[in-house]
């Protein structure tokens, strides 16, 4: 799993470059975090090829058959 924090320096290379090649390599998931817009992308390799999954507050990652994670996303824009 990587997980990307965009910035304006590095949009272009996080969304082309690295997303092509962090597929080619075969990483299971690829999360681009967009703080302006409060937003998350997440990827998961399905087949070779990086589907968009829709976006859910607890999104359950499989790492492995002995890895699995359930963060919580949608508390990552509250405010106190």
């Amino acid at each position: 799993m990587i997980i990307e924090i965009l910035s304006k320096a590095t949009e272009e290379k996080d969304k082309g470059i690295k997303y092509q090649y962090y597929e080619q390599e075969g990483v299971k998931y690829y999360l681009i975090v967009d703080i302006k817009k409060k937003g998350i992308e997440i990827y998961e390799l399905v087949k070779g090829k990086y589907q968009l999954q829709p976006f859910q507050k607890s999104f359950e990652f499989d790492l492995n058959e002995k890895c699995m994670i359930s963060p919580e996303l949608g508390n990552i824009w509250e405010e106190d």
